[in-house]
């Protein structure tokens, strides 16, 4: 009779311990995971900021080679179409950095929200492998007090 008592607290603690590990390497998944996310969202905004610097790189070339032309044209740097048409083109360049930066955030932002849903689930793993444990026990035990009767 001792024998399978001492089977069933074995496998009762074994269980529990069982539980306890599966809940912390899921927490601890979860937090590889968001460090990733986090990884991620510093790599969208370096990769705005590069878009941004293209785009300012595009721009003052565009411009410079659109004054050098309408000067080869003889045209008047200070004529109203002139600089109607290099004011829009700066217009233009500064609504493509808004949009990628706005686009930027969106994606920082959505990332951020995977990140804390990642680590959320990681202790919701870990609260329901305690529970799960605590169940073992209570199992081993109600079994245990069957067999010792």
């Amino acid at each position: 009779m001792a024998l399978p008592m001492v089977l069933l607290g074995i496998s009762a603690g074994l269980s529990a311990y069982s539980a306890i590990q599966g809940g912390r390497a899921a927490r601890q998944a979860a937090a590889f995971d968001a460090a990733q996310l986090e990884k991620q969202k510093k790599q969208v905004a370096l990769e705005a900021i590069q878009r941004e610097n293209d785009r300012m790189e595009q721009f003052e070339s565009a411009t410079a080679s659109n004054i050098a032309w309408f000067a080869f044209s003889g045209r008047d740097m200070s004529d109203r179409s002139v600089k109607a048409f290099l004011d829009k083109q700066k217009d233009v360049a500064y609504s493509d950095i808004k949009r990628s930066n706005y686009q930027a955030t969106a994606e920082t932002a959505r990332l951020g929200d995977q990140q804390r849903q990642r680590l959320y689930e990681g202790r919701q793993a870990q609260k329901a492998s305690y529970i799960q444990a605590a169940t073992s026990i209570a199992s081993g035990w109600y079994k245990y007090e069957t067999v010792k009767t």
